[in-house]
């Protein structure tokens, strides 16, 4: 077997290798400049629930610069990104702010095209109800999760999220105020228990008394 064929063989192996460990990657050309859209999940897997890390990278310097700002370069990690969310279908991914403005540029591109997701952005301003203001983390993490849907709660998470409305029910629950018993059907109490007068009522003395009768019977007759 030569050797173009062989490499050729190790290469497809090694991108199989790397689909399996949960890695992807796109590469384009812009202006004669080649980059590269880079996801890697943190699991080393493809499972659902896995965090997907995102990257960026002009080949040449391994790295996106001030010279990487070109409309071009934006758009085109914006299809990037936007074809992989839409054939991965991942449960959360995320990257990193950056000082550097064509990177800045990149994440509000893909932002725009991760559409059905929370984000939690670290490196925005969060503004306090009182006015006040807490500066981002320019280098923070951008997070997206995938919200779920009402289709996709299991019947078990449906019976869960009955069971916490019931919950809020009991809790604004009123005991009502002022209850009174009457004190005429309490068992027990005193010799004008009606409870006592019903049919099939007794009293404890006379079946005591009766069943120790019957036991002294029962005992003379065996003597």
């Amino acid at each position: 077997m030569g050797f173009i064929s062989q490499l050729s063989e190790k290469l497809e192996a090694q991108k199989i290798y790397d689909g399996m460990l949960g890695k992807y990657e796109t590469r384009f050309k812009v202006e004669g400049l080649e980059y590269a859209f880079l996801a890697t999940s943190v699991g080393g897997n493809y499972d659902d629930n896995t965090e997907w890390m995102l990257e960026f990278e002009n080949i040449k310097s391994h790295r996106i610069g001030v010279g990487d700002g070109d409309k071009k370069v934006i758009a085109a990690f914006k299809e990037a990104v936007g074809q992989w969310v839409k054939e991965r279908n991942p449960h959360c991914f995320y990257t990193y702010g950056s000082h550097i403005e064509p990177i800045q540029k990149i994440i509000e591109a893909v932002k725009k095209v991760a559409k059905g997701y929370n984000l939690d952005d670290s490196t925005a301003d969060v503004k306090y109800e009182d006015g006040s203001i807490k500066e981002g983390n320019p280098v923070g993490k951008i997070k997206w999760t995938k919200m779920v849907q009402e289709d996709d709660l299991t019947s078990e998470d449906k019976a869960n999220t009955k069971m916490d409305k019931n919950e809020e029910v009991f809790d604004v629950y009123e005991e009502p105020q002022d209850i009174k018993t009457d004190k005429a059907h309490m068992s027990g109490t005193s010799k004008s228990d009606k409870l006592d007068k019903n049919e099939g009522s007794y009293d404890v003395k006379e079946d005591f008394a009766k069943f120790k009768a019957e036991k002294l019977n029962e005992s003379d007759k065996e003597e």
